[in-house]
Formats: structure tokens, C-alpha cells, sequence
């Protein structure tokens, strides 16, 4: 798990955390408790945020353009925030995706006299 794993560069986790919440924002727009469940089981346990990493980062966001959020009522009746990508957002995806291809590019060249 990011939190309790010192081997992980938090710096790098943590700007993958902003790329990991706008791709899932553009598939479903979804509620943050369900982001931080998403993410954790399609990184298999390895990404697995707090609320504390989770929920400022959906507000920096939000603020910056990138994310809208809707209130809406769940079916159990709970009222949540909705956060829905933004064309602004798309964009930055799009451009943080690129980035990281050419990082994991660069990487895995680095690395290739080590394998």
C-alpha cells in the first residue's frame, strides 16, 4: 500500500494519483470514497490511498477547472459528491498521459542494460 510502502517515491505516486483520478473520471464520473476503491483494486492493493491524499487532491482539481462535481442522492438515499471530467481536464490528461509514455519510455531504456 503508497501509505505504508517507503520503497515507492511519493513524489512520483503522487502525481500519478492526479493521472489515475482524471482516467477514471473520464470513463465514469464517480464519488471519491469509489475513486479510492477503484484505484486500489486495479493496482492490485499497491495504490491505496487515504481520504487525506484522495480528497484534497478531487478539491485542487475542482478548483483548477479540471473536475466539476454534482451533488446527487444515492440509492440508500446518502447525499455525495459526483465528480464529472471536464473538457479542461480531458486536455490535461492528455497531456500527463504523454508524459508519463515518455517516462516509462526513458525508464525502461535506462534500464535495459540492467536486465
Amino acid at each position: 500500500m503508497i501509505d505504508k510502502n517507503p520503497s515507492l517515491d511519493g513524489v512520483l505516486v503522487k502525481g500519478g494519483a492526479t493521472t489515475l483520478i482524471l482516467w477514471i473520471l473520464r470513463a465514469t464520473p464517480t464519488h471519491g470514497y469509489d475513486l479510492i476503491r477503484t484505484i486500489r483494486q486495479r493496482s492490485d492493493g499497491i495504490f491505496a490511498f487515504s481520504d487525506g491524499t484522495i480528497y484534497p487532491l478531487l478539491y485542487r482539481l475542482r478548483d483548477q477547472g479540471l473536475i466539476r462535481a454534482t451533488r446527487e442522492v444515492s440509492p440508500e438515499g446518502r447525499r455525495r459528491k459526483v465528480y464529472h471530467l471536464t473538457p479542461e481536464g480531458e486536455a490535461e490528461l492528455q497531456k500527463r498521459l504523454a508524459d508519463w509514455r515518455l517516462f516509462a519510455k526513458g525508464m525502461r531504456l535506462a534500464l535495459s542494460e540492467v536486465e
